[in-house]
């Protein structure tokens, strides 16, 4: 829908999605543009900017601006390291939906409708969600709490499909993210995580592993135990890590001139001009 929608409409949708714990479209396909078998993508972030998130934190509510000129964010990227197979098709996305109250947050093999097919437009797409206490699971949300800065927005990104054939969305996830989650799946070689390294900072980098017998830096992810207490620990436990890890707490500021150097994604241009910001200025005084 977001793929042939005009950005208007694209945008006034977004407005009420964000209104509701559930993921958004940061990246999709650019539907008219992908012709002769090259495929294109289109960043929507532009579109994002406007939004008010509002949480609960310390009995009183928080308001943050989702990606607007001066909004800081902490955002975490997950990626997959390596293809998906028959015998293990509960991956990433499965895994990362245990962190959250509603456990279809991201599209995934064990979501409603899986069983006809995985959508043809989602690898290479993004979608993002924020951690709040209305979001996160009550287990994740009192890990979290204590590292958590009011005066910005902590948020968690998700590439679908094998990350090292979508090198332009991880270029992109670069400029905007403070950490990454990567997670490897078995067949994967030396030689494919060097690949990775070379485009995202290997210090921002967590990695994570289905298969136990991976290298010592990794976390086992027991992915026939998703809903086991012990699993859920682990998952819990990194991203307690992740945010107080005073490396990783630098915050980020939208720049959307960085992201327009991309070739293969394509930034949608904000509905909003100087005009028009400069008279709602005016209304709100």
């Amino acid at each position: 829908m977001f793929a042939t929608c005009d950005p208007l409409v694209c945008q006034d949708l977004l407005q009420i999605m964000t209104r509701f714990p559930i993921s958004i479209p940061l990246v999709i396909h650019d539907v008219e543009k992908s012709l002769n078998n090259n495929i294109y993508y289109k960043c929507i972030i532009n579109l994002l900017a406007g939004p008010i998130i509002r949480w609960e934190y310390n009995d009183r509510i928080i308001e943050h601006e989702l990606f607007g000129d001066e909004s800081k964010f902490f955002l975490i990227a997950a990626v997959r390291l390596g293809k998906e197979t028959e015998e293990r098709r509960k991956g990433k996305s499965s895994i990362l939906n245990q962190l959250f109250s509603a456990k279809d947050m991201f599209s995934s093999i064990l979501a409603p409708g899986a069983s006809y097919g995985k959508p043809l437009s989602l690898d290479g797409s993004i979608e993002l969600a924020w951690l709040t206490k209305e979001t996160c699971s009550s287990s994740l949300w009192e890990k979290i709490s204590a590292n958590y800065r009011t005066n910005r927005l902590l948020l968690l990104a998700n590439l679908h499909g094998n990350s090292l054939e979508f090198k332009e969305q991880l270029r992109f996830l670069e400029k905007i993210a403070s950490h990454f989650l990567v997670f490897i799946m078995p067949e994967v070689n030396g030689s494919e995580c060097d690949e990775l390294i070379s485009i995202v900072d290997q210090e921002k980098c967590s990695f994570l592993s289905v298969k136990k017998d991976q290298p010592a830096n990794c976390i086992f992810i027991d992915t026939n135990n998703l809903t086991a207490h012990e699993t859920l620990e682990v998952l819990n436990q990194e991203l307690a890590i992740i945010t107080n890890n005073e490396v990783s707490k630098s915050s980020q500021v939208f720049k959307s001139k960085e992201i327009a150097k991309l070739s293969s994604i394509k930034l949608v241009p904000a509905i909003q001009t100087n005009q028009s910001k400069q008279f709602m200025d005016c209304l709100k005084k």
